[in-house]
């Protein structure tokens, strides 16, 4: 343009600036409930339920070194992975804060059902009782259950003729790896 003799251009790099982003990840520890049966059980590995943002994925965080997700457990009772958030590690550089909310799995082993049934006995009028036994059903590897047979109606059932449930298995129902029934003959 002809109108001008002298132009200046003064120019201003403009810059753009990228924040991190915040992001929440909400995960579980998987979990198992199994019978007790003498073997020992092992539940691995967790679940992702939600990332907040769309930008961030399972491939973005790991399990911090030296941490695995398993629990292993052989006796009744509940082994857990022992987990928390703070053991998740954010491994990408553009998410500088990552908040891991973690629910902890476990495996579970419950008792087993047995079953302690008295068996049958007999004698004859005017003699002592004879030895009591009983049956035990669903102990596992010789595992033995505590009890006792009694004959509460000792005494007033000596009459000759037959006395169905007369003989009582006792004991507590809760023994460790079992949960146990007594059941009277």
């Amino acid at each position: 343009n002809d109108n001008f003799k002298t132009v200046t251009f003064v120019y201003t790099d403009g810059y753009q600036e990228v924040k991190p982003l915040g992001v929440t990840v909400v995960l579980h520890g998987n979990s198992s409930s199994v019978p007790y049966d003498s073997v020992a059980h092992t539940v691995s590995d967790y679940v992702v339920d939600s990332i907040s943002s769309e930008l961030y994925s399972e491939a973005d965080f790991q399990l911090a070194e030296g941490k695995q997700a398993t629990a292993t457990r052989t006796d009744a009772g509940t082994a857990y992975m022992g987990l928390t958030g703070g053991d998740f590690v954010n491994t990408n550089g553009n998410f500088s804060s990552v908040a891991f909310v973690y629910t902890d799995g476990y495996q579970e082993v419950k008792p087993a059902r047995v079953t302690v049934t008295a068996d049958e006995a007999q004698k004859e009028y005017a003699t002592d009782d004879p030895t009591f036994t009983a049956t035990v059903d669903g102990a596992l590897n010789g595992d033995s259950i505590d009890y006792e047979l009694t004959r509460p109606g000792a005494g007033t059932d000596e009459a000759v003729g037959s006395y169905p449930n007369a003989i009582v298995p006792v004991g507590a129902a809760d023994q460790g790896n079992y949960e146990v029934e007594f059941v009277p003959g």
